[in-house]
């Protein structure tokens, strides 16, 4: 795996284990089947809301790849002022190429150029590219039109934010796969209390799992409240 800047790097909870489908089943399965299966149909493109799941995708991808004896590469391009585009020359030796939110280095054009010439390397070395972006290609602001053309050449799918039904399960889904059960009525209590981004809700729970192992206690209304709200000493 290709060594980031600074902590940015694979989250090891992000895998399809833990993703809630929900109404991203096409896409999942898409993606799964490609991998397993070693197939190219060209690079997969998807968008989607913040919060939606987009990252949680791209690192499963690269998890699943790499369980399968792949070399996989993830670039967060989030943090694109922290990397430089020519990080970009030799990629293509990769099997998998992750390439998240595309759209933030939309109208610079030294990442343009470098990302157009890495998708044409990868497609000779059959290499599988997945792209991610908060808007559709259509809407994201590239000056290079080759490029924009490259990415609606493959699949492209809208993904899908999780409906107020679907959270509970997913926020369970989640606290399972780390080795512990969520109760019902600490889900719905915390989902009454803090918005519904699912992004902050995973990283509320993964917190809450801390405490209690610190604390030595289960999972409760009782212990949510006291290590939310501490009483002022």
């Amino acid at each position: 795996m290709l060594q980031l800047p600074l902590s940015v790097a694979l989250r090891a909870d992000d895998n399809f284990n833990n993703f809630y489908t929900a109404q991203n089943a096409t896409l999942i399965d898409k993606v799964q089947t490609q991998i397993e299966n070693r197939e190219n149909d060209g690079a997969i493109f998807y968008w989607g809301k913040p919060a939606s799941g987009k990252t949680h995708v791209l690192q499963a991808v690269c998890d699943k790849a790499t369980k399968l004896k792949l070399r996989a590469v993830y670039i967060p391009l989030s943090v694109a002022n922290e990397l430089d585009a020519e990080m970009l020359k030799g990629l293509e030796t990769y099997d998998v190429i992750c390439i998240d939110d595309i759209d933030n280095v939309a109208g610079n054009s030294q990442w343009e150029k470098a990302l157009f010439e890495l998708y044409n390397r990868a497609q000779e070395n059959q290499a599988q590219m997945y792209f991610s972006s908060s808007c559709a290609i259509k809407e994201i602001p590239i000056k290079l039109p080759d490029l924009s053309s490259r990415l609606s050449w493959g699949l492209v799918f809208q993904l899908q934010s999780l409906t107020d039904d679907d959270m509970p399960t997913a926020l369970q889904m989640h606290a399972k796969a780390r080795g512990f059960e969520l109760p019902d009525n600490v889900v719905l209590y915390l989902l009454k209390r803090y918005p519904r981004n699912m992004t902050k809700l995973l990283s509320l729970i993964d917190e809450l799992d801390k405490a209690t192992l610190t604390a030595k206690r289960k999972i409760t209304i009782p212990f949510v409240k006291e290590w939310l709200e501490p009483s002022p000493s």
